[in-house]
């Protein structure tokens, strides 16, 4: 069974489709990652990487586990 995964402007990656990103639903999922800097998303999720030491959402939603 083939699965499609969304692209991550943020991360440049594929993700899988989880509630870590509102069911596909993340604005990062329809953007292209040129305007990080500028984004509130963005600022949203660098601070929930300061306050949980790096266990975050997006990690999650790439699969990835510590």
């Amino acid at each position: 069974m083939c699965t499609e995964k969304k692209m991550c402007g943020l991360w440049h990656a594929h993700v899988d489709i989880s509630q870590h990103n509102n069911n596909g639903e993340c604005p990062c999922l329809e953007c292209f990652g040129g305007g990080c800097h500028k984004c509130k998303t963005y600022s949203k999720l660098v601070e929930e990487l300061i306050c949980i030491a790096g266990q975050t959402r997006c990690q999650k939603c790439q699969g990835y586990t510590r």
